[in-house]
């Protein structure tokens, strides 16, 4: 099964950054379950660059758990 999810901020969009603690459910639901073959994540909070952080971070923590 492919995903795709889009996150473009909140509590303001497209500006605000998400804290670890909801990346942490985003990514625990994800390895979770195990239908899932591909997921594509997109990070649209752009205006600050806090989509780079956020991807980069969701990605760190998702390759320490498949390698």
């Amino acid at each position: 099964q492919t995903v795709y999810y889009r996150f473009h901020g909140r509590p303001r969009l497209y500006y605000s950054a998400y804290k670890k603690d909801e990346l942490n459910i985003i990514a625990d639901n994800l390895l979770a379950n195990k239908k899932i073959t591909d997921a594509y994540i997109f990070f649209n909070n752009t205006a600050t660059q806090a989509a780079i952080k956020n991807a980069t971070w969701l990605k760190k923590y998702i390759s320490s758990y498949i390698g």
